[in-house]
């Protein structure tokens, strides 16, 4: 099996795929997206993430994974099978901190801009926001059961994600990205 490349500054495709992983979102599952006159269901935002991240992987390896900061904006949908251009730029003036700007089109819609990112790895991470001490608001039970505005405490994170990848998660995902 040949291990594509992927390298910074040069355009790259994929195919967008849904994880195994059963979401709680129906907007995640056939039916619902269809039905509000979408082409299918949504691919998660994390999986469009990781196809964007495969060039600073590539690389910039632990350097990148440890110490990058990033700001990602998910701007349309992607859905199962779309094709996807992602193109990686530096950002003009701003080398030391190894500033880029990542763009991914879905050309099964036309070219339309479906995500973007902004990384850099600077000298020195930034302080912690101190907001990030508090604790989520945590309560039991599956999401979709008890997600209700009366499980909102203004002030703090909503409930923190469990998800614990398996050792079949892993392999699924090493052979899709």
């Amino acid at each position: 099996m040949t291990v594509q490349r992927y390298a910074l500054g040069e355009p790259y495709w994929v195919i967008a795929h849904h994880s195994r992983f059963q979401s709680h979102n129906r907007m995640h599952a056939d039916g619902l997206p269809q039905a509000l006159g979408f082409r299918g269901a949504f691919v998660v935002g994390i999986a469009t993430f990781g196809n964007m991240t495969r060039a600073f992987v590539d690389t910039f390896g632990d350097r990148w994974l440890g110490h990058a900061l990033l700001d990602v904006r998910f701007v349309k949908p992607v859905c199962e099978g779309d094709r996807i251009r992602v193109e990686t730029l530096p950002v003009a003036g701003r080398d030391a901190e190894c500033a880029y700007e990542v763009c991914a089109y879905n050309e099964t819609a036309d070219g339309e801009l479906c995500a973007r990112m902004e990384t850099t790895i600077p000298a020195q991470l930034p302080s912690v926001d101190c907001a990030a001490s508090i604790p989520p608001n945590e309560w039991e039970g599956p999401v979709t059961q008890s997600r209700t505005w009366d499980n909102i405490v203004e002030g703090q994170a909503y409930r923190s994600l469990r998800h614990t990848l398996s050792a079949v998660d892993n392999a699924h995902w090493a052979q899709i990205l």
